[in-house]
């Protein structure tokens, strides 16, 4: 079958696309991305679809990626389809987020994508992965243990992601690129065993090819198809058995009834958990099974837990147990002005931005404030601590300060016998670059001009010490609020701050 023909049957079995609609192709430079962008030009009068090319230098390869940016640009040219090309420094961004190549590249793909269809408004995003990509993501995701949805591969259709040579092969896009003569580029990292997706490519499924099943990818294709039927099966079964254990749904957050819920098989129990997790975070990408199993397991031995999902960006997304309920909650993104300062009072609570509260109490002894912080843990039904600070009183200057950090912010951690920069702090730690602003810097306070100048132009013995990062690191004046060394020493008066996220569960 002509891949042309191939790619509309696709496209309409699939319900991929609408007359009148702009599409933005993700285009490489490669012979699947070129094959898919020369064919929905070929069909885009038939379509009336309007198409936006889309080209991200990701820095890995050089000169060569360069090449391949300048090889997207002359071909959009000759089609007469608009290009945007965009750089990314990959390789840095894979060593301060600590990700993989693949990773880090898929990750700045995907964002400079969105961002093109979001300027020319565009309601699908077409990838050119093809019928082979999906039968090594199957193998790929069975060799990591995978659940039922990982037998899928991935969807057709995921909007606004569409996959238009979904049926087609990798030879198929080959020879359609030598028929029309369309010469693309070639990337040597292809070929490289260094890469696990490759060695599955060029050597085990030639191995199990050989020696087990001549027709293992069609197999394997088979397998994903019947296990994607039971899948949406499963999900139309889990959508509604959601709403009869949900105790509460708002944009923000949702309540379910653990006894309801372990009432249903373990299967059904896990897969409407999942989706309790999918509607408030927006997908399940980096959640892992084994935190689905520990929440559940806390749920059902009655105790109490609180956990950040991985991901979450500036809009943090928390599940947690408790009082035979089990929560999802998503906090709503803060619109407050940044950067942001707040005087802390000495006994009480004071909202923040991102939706979170700063609690401040002054207590006699250090035992007092590890038992104040044991009963906020245990009674904060409504509250998940996200970091706690304890300090000694007779080191510090009243009153104190929260407020979001400054480039060129230092302190003196507790243990280190020197100063660190908050910047390399956030980094070591791994926290994204929208949230650094919303994690509150306890420091001494100061007046308000003082506070406004920038660390640059202020010289070090006028600045407000900072004492801690609540939630990621305490200073040289700081006390460990945990015992378990049996540490019992009674250090007299101190202050104990608490960074607590809402739920809304009372």
């Amino acid at each position: 079958m002509d891949l042309v023909e191939q790619v509309g049957r696709t496209v309409d079995r699939h319900g991929m696309l609408a007359r009148g609609s702009t599409v933005v192709v993700a285009v490489s430079g490669g012979q699947d991305s070129i094959a898919l962008l020369h064919v929905l030009h070929t069909l885009r009068d038939a379509w009336a679809i309007s198409l936006v090319a889309a080209h991200l230098d990701h820095g890995f390869r050089g000169p060569d990626s360069a090449a391949d940016a300048g090889f997207v640009r002359d071909f959009c040219l000759r089609l007469g389809i608009p290009c945007r090309v965009a750089y990314e420094d990959v390789p840095e961004q894979k060593k301060r987020l600590h990700l993989s190549s693949q990773e880090a590249a898929r990750r700045a793909r995907h964002a400079f994508l969105r961002t093109v269809a979001r300027d020319v408004g565009a309601e699908r995003i077409a990838l050119g992965h093809t019928r082979d990509d999906r039968v090594e993501t199957i193998l790929l995701n069975i060799l990591r243990g995978t659940g039922p949805d990982g037998l899928e591969g991935f969807p057709a259709v995921r909007l606004p992601l569409i996959r238009p040579l979904y049926d087609a092969a990798r030879s198929d896009t080959h020879d359609y690129c030598l028929r029309n003569a369309l010469q693309p580029r070639s990337d040597a990292s292809n070929d490289s065993l260094s890469y696990r997706r490759n060695r599955l490519r060029h050597e085990l499924l030639p191995y199990l090819a050989e020696h087990y099943n001549p027709r293992v990818r069609e197999a394997l294709l088979r397998l994903s198809d019947l296990a994607a039927a039971e899948s949406e099966l499963l999900d139309q079964l889990s959508r509604e058995t959601l709403d009869s254990v949900a105790l509460e749904q708002t944009p923000n957050e949702l309540t379910l009834a653990s006894v309801k819920l372990h009432s249903l098989p373990a299967a059904l129990r896990r897969r409407v958990l999942r989706l309790a997790i999918s509607r408030q975070r927006g997908d399940l990408h980096g959640v892992e099974q084994d935190v689905v199993e520990r929440v559940l397991e806390s749920s059902r031995r009655g105790e109490r837990l609180a956990l950040r999902l991985p991901g979450s960006g500036s809009a943090p997304c928390y599940i947690g147990t408790r009082d035979q309920l089990i929560y999802v909650l998503r906090q709503a993104a803060s619109a407050e002005t940044l950067p942001w300062r707040v005087d802390l009072p000495a006994e009480g609570r004071i909202g923040i931005p991102g939706g979170s509260a700063i609690e401040c109490c002054i207590c006699e002894s250090t035992e007092e404030a590890r038992t104040r912080y044991r009963k906020c843990l245990d009674a904060a039904a409504a509250c998940v601590i996200q970091g706690a600070l304890l300090l000694r009183l007779s080191e510090v200057r009243l009153p104190l300060v929260a407020r979001s950090w400054r480039p060129g912010d230092r302190m003196r951690p507790r243990g280190l016998n020197g100063t660190k920069k908050l910047q390399d702090l956030f980094v070591d730690r791994k926290i994204p670059v929208e949230r650094r602003s919303l994690i509150p810097v306890i420091e001494e306070g100061e007046s308000q001009a003082a506070a406004d100048e920038s660390p640059a132009e202020d010289s070090g013995d006028r600045l407000p010490r900072i004492l801690g990062v609540l939630g990621l690191q305490g200073g040289e004046s700081s006390v460990p609020l945990d015992n378990r060394t049996g540490d019992t020493e009674n250090i007299g008066p101190c202050a104990l701050i608490m960074a607590l996220s809402h739920t809304g569960i009372t």
